[in-house]
């Protein structure tokens, strides 16, 4: 019986059947959060119309399912009206589907794309709004799981790492919507895998790498500009393995090596020229002027986390809705601690690492370098709320003064940092990186059935946290209850 209890312990689990138990729970959570209370969700959808040239498609769904989400947002005593939920689900539609397809297709059609393709094909099939924008929700967590899969498939190392946060509840809460958060995390995820791919191949890296790597990266910032820091990974690539030609000539390690002041020079001139192109871009123009202020920018920051460095790392972890369902803090404590125990005690040989020293510093520069980046896209927004009430206010402001008039940086999110997170981790710890020894370490498949627990008790305490805040309907006497019936 030991031996057959040994020999179960070293098969562990695959990533691809954790996988499947993160599908699951993400397939639940698109019913379990009710339509119209994942944060902006509205304004996404609106989105969606105009990127495919057609306002009358948000309009038109978002009348057709009401559900009171207004009164239900942010106010916890409230729950969702059953009846009300029921024929959502079964009544006709009112949206009349020429009115609802695309009159055009806009590149912003990127942000949303998978969720845009679920959306149309439920209105070409004529069903009712709610399951549009089910269909719509599903096609997220699909396309959201094909991602997670191939950057497992290609992660050299430390999969169960990206396992823990592709399976964090608030990654969940944002993959299984309509928000671009369904296409950034993914892409995020995959791109940090195909880093580390590079940084550990034992090939030759070419155009067809590089150009990959690149377009990763280019969707990303597309999406969301404030993650082109995610770029400061390219100097970890080992370039001496690099084999390019152009015609004739040849760019390998050795060119490379020979010619690397000159190279360097050229990556900081093109990194200038581009800062000096987007120079009017306002985010761009916000650092600069913030930058001539680094003592304030450092009492802002350190009076950020101390005013909200819990909430951030709460709802980083798990913070449902509008902000107003989040998970124990227990559970969020665990989280990490659990993180640092799989990173750092599981492997006992100190010699395999996945990355070298210089790769350690480069990604822990980006890690740097990305929050700072994250946290300071929120300037504006604080200026604008507090100075001005507002952030649609029509209101000029000269930063280098109004940076002064702030006492922190709020709007920020938890969710913001969640996607660059794993590269600290990546960072620390050591990791086995050959087949061979893998197979041999008990330890090490071991860690995939903590991955595999925490899935479970994650997700069991997910369901059973979205069960009290939207659905439990509290009844104390025979009056209450007769009363939550007539509602219903």
């Amino acid at each position: 019986m030991k031996s057959i209890n040994e020999n179960f312990l070293k098969r562990g689990i695959s990533y691809q059947f954790i996988l499947v138990m993160i599908a699951a729970w993400a397939v639940v959570m698109t019913f379990m959060v009710p339509t119209w209370q994942t944060p902006d969700e509205n304004a996404h959808i609106a989105e969606i119309g105009r990127a495919l040239d057609n306002d009358n498609l948000s309009q038109a769904i978002m009348s057709d399912i009401d559900l009171q989400w207004l009164t239900i947002m942010s106010h916890p005593e409230n729950k969702i009206n059953i009846s009300e939920w029921k024929a959502a689900m079964t009544k006709s539609p009112d949206y009349d589907k020429s009115d609802c397809l695309p009159k055009g297709i806009h590149l912003l059609v990127i942000k949303h794309l998978p969720a845009v393709i679920g959306m149309e094909i439920g209105i070409v099939c004529g069903l009712p709004s709610f399951w549009v924008m089910e269909l719509a929700e599903l096609f997220s967590v699909a396309f959201y799981i094909a991602i997670c899969w191939i950057a497992l498939r290609i992660m050299p190392a430390k999969r169960e790492i990206m396992l823990f946060f592709m399976a964090f509840p608030m990654t969940i809460h944002q993959i299984s919507s309509i928000s671009y958060d369904a296409v950034l995390i993914p892409l995020i995820f995959l791109f940090i895998a195909y880093t580390m791919k590079l940084y550990d191949t034992d090939d030759h890296i070419g155009w067809k790498e590089y150009a990959i790597w690149a377009g990763i990266l280019l969707l990303i910032t597309y999406i969301k500009m404030p993650y082109v820091a995610l770029g400061i990974l390219f100097f970890g690539i080992p370039f001496e393995k690099t084999k390019m030609s152009i015609g004739k000539f040849q760019i390998d390690g050795e060119f490379i090596h020979k010619y690397r002041w000159v190279l360097r020079g050229i990556i900081v001139l093109v990194i200038v020229a581009g800062l000096y192109y987007m120079r009017n871009n306002y985010f761009v123009a916000l650092l600069y002027g913030m930058l001539g202020e680094t003592k304030q920018l450092i009492r802002l920051f350190l009076a950020t986390i101390s005013n909200f460095g819990v909430f951030l790392l709460n709802s980083s972890v798990g913070n449902f809705g509008w902000l107003d369902t989040p998970l124990p803090n227990w559970f969020v404590f665990a989280t990490y601690i659990l993180l640092f125990v799989v990173t750092c005690r599981y492997i006992k040989n100190r010699n395999a690492t996945m990355l070298t020293g210089k790769q350690i510093l480069v990604v822990l520069i980006t890690f740097l370098a990305q929050g700072f980046l994250l946290t300071t896209s929120m300037v504006n927004h604080t200026i604008m709320i507090i100075l001005f009430g507002s952030e649609q206010a029509q209101a000029t402001y000269n930063i280098k003064e109004a940076i002064y008039n702030i006492p922190y940086i709020g709007g920020l999110q938890g969710r913001y940092y969640l996607p660059i997170i794993p590269l600290f981790f990546l960072a620390i710890g050591k990791s086995v990186t050959t087949k061979k020894e893998q197979e041999k370490s008990v330890v090490y498949e071991r860690v995939n059935w903590i991955v595999l627990g925490y899935v479970i008790v994650a997700a069991i305490l997910t369901i059973i946290t979205l069960y009290h805040r939207y659905w439990q309907h509290k009844c104390h006497t025979t009056k209450e209850r007769n009363h939550v019936r007539r509602d219903e």
